[in-house]
């Protein structure tokens, strides 16, 4: 077939092989509408695969099948003045590659990424040129620091960003062995870097452990603001889904996200819960704890509290639990008492289905986890007397028991006194 872009064919056929046949036509006909033989190659593709039982390639004309095979295994070597070593990710909108400045004025590592072929529409163009300007607007050691963009030969544009060498945060704790206090205190970190963002009237809208890579030092970096909301647009912009494009991660996604209502910072507060309880636990919310799929969305919203921390615990294979307790420096019952306390209860209001239960904000939202490493009253419980003697206790546990011993010898020297003096 003459004048097919191969790359692409392989492309969007890896896209869509996995949709319903639905999704499949009216996406491949919105990223093809001006290149039929391209449709009519990944048509060829997918009708094949829907009919073999093995190897679908080899029900294609061997010609035709090698072209895709080529290409399919293929990657682009350079673009500008950048080297591209590898690829290192891929997500909706385009793939990421390690790569070297590689023109003799800098000798920097970076990471490149790269709008996809067919992914060049004017909707998701112009999504992917806003994540450049989000990028452009941060300053924050724990945000990846954009440094360049461009063009590719092709056409299609690229974001130059830092180069993070890191893992996933749940990879990081469990590789490191942090206690609870350790992966708390990594949250808080993390809470920096989306208040920030929010500061900058940006909503990242995709908070999950994949999104947050934690460097050898222990630093964390947020990543891909690729289905970011800018608060100040209307929400008619070109940031909203349209009924094509689906800007969630469906596990990590707020009751209001997945229902297509209001995106607000509150919605990160519900994502950075959700991380937050899977460093603690091991597990994510169950999925009849938030529904996904309601007649009237008030239902949802006006939902009871969600599952307790310890609660999720208690449902894991006994097994599982020991293995989790021993990745934190723990036992099960110790894991369970911190779930079931005060932390517990800032993980629940985090994950409240109604946005306008949550912390109104990330800052409260980090300030809550200071009082708690600092053993003070959090403002997700109901601050009474005995809640916070409880605290004050707690927190001054030497003072405390010098207090008590002290009355203890006081009392005796006046019992030993008056007796004496009855004598």
């Amino acid at each position: 077939m003459k004048g097919v872009a191969w790359k692409e064919v392989a492309d969007l056929f890896a896209d869509l092989v996995e949709l319903d046949h639905s999704e499949r036509r009216a996406a491949l006909e919105r990223r093809t509408a001006e290149r039929p033989s391209t449709r009519e190659a990944v048509e060829r593709l997918l009708r094949a695969h829907d009919a073999a039982t093995d190897d679908f390639l080899s029900e294609l004309d061997p010609g035709f099948a090698q072209a895709v095979l080529n290409e399919a295994g293929s990657e682009p070597r350079s673009t500008g003045p950048y080297r591209l070593v590898r690829r290192i990710g891929s997500g909706g909108m385009g793939h990421v590659y390690e790569a070297q400045r590689d023109d003799g004025h800098f000798d920097r590592r970076v990471a490149v990424k790269i709008l996809k072929r067919g992914m060049d529409t004017d909707l998701i163009y112009q999504r992917f040129l806003r994540e450049r300007q989000i990028l452009a607007g941060f300053e924050h050691p724990c945000i990846a620091r954009l440094t360049d963009g461009g063009i590719t030969d092709d056409g299609r544009p690229y974001i130059v960003m830092e180069y993070v060498d890191g893992v996933p945060i749940d990879d990081f704790c469990d590789q490191e062995g942090l206690t609870v206090d350790g992966r708390v205190d990594l949250i808080r970190t993390v809470c920096s870097a989306v208040a920030h963002a929010h500061r900058s009237l940006v909503v990242h809208r995709d908070l999950k452990p994949s999104n947050i890579l934690v460097t050898g030092d222990g630093t964390p970096k947020l990543l891909d603001f690729g289905i970011a909301k800018i608060l100040r647009e209307p929400d008619g912009a070109g940031a909203t889904a349209t009924a094509h494009v689906r800007l969630l991660t469906p596990e990590y996604a707020a009751p209001e996200q997945a229902m297509g209502l209001a995106v607000t910072t509150a919605t990160d507060v519900h994502g950075l819960g959700i991380v937050l309880l899977e460093l603690l636990t091991g597990c994510r919310p169950p999925a009849a704890v938030f529904p996904r799929v309601s007649e009237d969305p008030r239902d949802i919203l006006a939902g009871g509290t969600p599952l307790r921390p310890g609660k999720i615990y208690d449902r894991v294979d006994p097994a599982r639990q020991l293995e989790i307790a021993a990745d934190r420096a723990t036992d099960p019952d110790r894991l369970r008492r911190r779930l079931d306390g005060d932390l517990g209860t800032i993980v629940t209001k985090a994950l409240e289905p109604d946005p306008a239960r949550r912390y109104a904000s990330v800052d409260a939202l980090h300030d809550d986890l200071v009082r708690y490493r600092q053993q003070k009253p959090i403002l997700a419980r109901p601050l009474t007397v005995r809640y916070r003697l409880g605290q004050f206790l707690r927190r001054n546990r030497m003072a405390a028991s010098a207090a008590a011993a002290a009355g203890i010898l006081t009392a005796a020297f006046v019992v030993t006194a008056t007796s004496q003096s009855l004598r």
